[in-house]
């Protein structure tokens, strides 16, 4: 993400925040579970 919005006005606007999947759901019950 940081490579993305390297340049770009006024990055202090942006806050990118992390996300740490525990392994419990497969791609398969993703799409089942969204629909």
């Amino acid at each position: 993400m940081h490579q993305l919005l390297h340049g770009r006005p006024e990055p202090g606007r942006f806050h990118v925040r992390g996300y740490t999947d525990q392994g419990t759901t497969t791609p398969f019950a993703m799409v089942v579970l969204t629909g």
